[in-house]
């Protein structure tokens, strides 16, 4: 599977120009008549990948010359597939204002399209606990306090129920943060809005889209 959809990159970054051409020139015409949501999200995915780049998450964008050049091997095969990156909306949050709600966008690659996720193998080992962990062990505190404890060396006797409390910590930029070592499985590809044109970039660490991002983030 992986040799025979890698064999097909060159291909794909044709696929792949045409789609989001196609995708700008639906949102460009949809401005003209005056609805300028599709376009406004292609702006807000630029902006943010570019953000990336000057946070150190990312490297500069190449053009389709350089991009080759980079992943093309001693006999000509193209070694890297993009990922289209565009953005979807998540809700609402909080502007800096602290008052102001408003869209949330989050960039994603999409690594279906491409067939990414197809070229790769998920094989793990790990297991981490799911959402019932932390009922479990509310149900164990509840089971002390009622109970008590006595192992025959320490002793606990029953009480009332403490107050639990529940943190997550989300670390910031995590998969954007953790290493990959295959980076031609991490090249994204973007429409610039103004002029319009590709741009191909490559994170240092896993894309937003990659089934086994989830695995290696873990």
């Amino acid at each position: 599977m992986y040799d025979a959809i890698m064999m097909t990159n060159d291909e794909w970054m044709q696929e792949s120009q045409q789609r989001i051409n196609e995708k700008y020139e639906s949102a460009a015409a949809a401005a003209r008549k005056g609805n300028s949501s599709k376009l406004d999200l292609m702006k807000e995915v630029e902006r943010q990948t570019l953000l990336k780049v000057q946070q150190g998450l990312c490297a500069p964008g190449m053009d389709k010359a350089a991009f080759r050049a980079k992943f093309t091997d001693k006999d000509g095969v193209l070694w890297a597939r993009p990922m289209p990156h565009h953005g979807v909306y998540q809700g609402k949050k909080l502007a800096g204002d602290g008052i102001t709600l408003i869209d949330k966008i989050r960039a994603i690659d999409d690594a279906r399209i491409s067939r990414t996720n197809k070229a790769t193998r998920l094989h793990e080992s790990l297991v981490t606990p799911n959402f019932k962990f932390p009922t479990r062990v509310a149900a164990e505190f509840a089971r002390l306090c009622d109970k008590g404890w006595d192992d025959g060396t320490s002793y606990v006797s029953p009480r009332e129920m403490p107050e639990l409390r529940l943190g997550l910590d989300d670390l910031w930029a995590a998969y954007n943060r953790v290493l990959s070592g295959e980076k031609n499985f991490c090249a994204i590809v973007i429409s610039s809005v103004e002029p319009q044109d590709w741009r191909y970039f490559v994170p240092f660490g896993h894309d937003f889209g990659l089934q086994s991002a989830v695995l290696k983030t873990v």
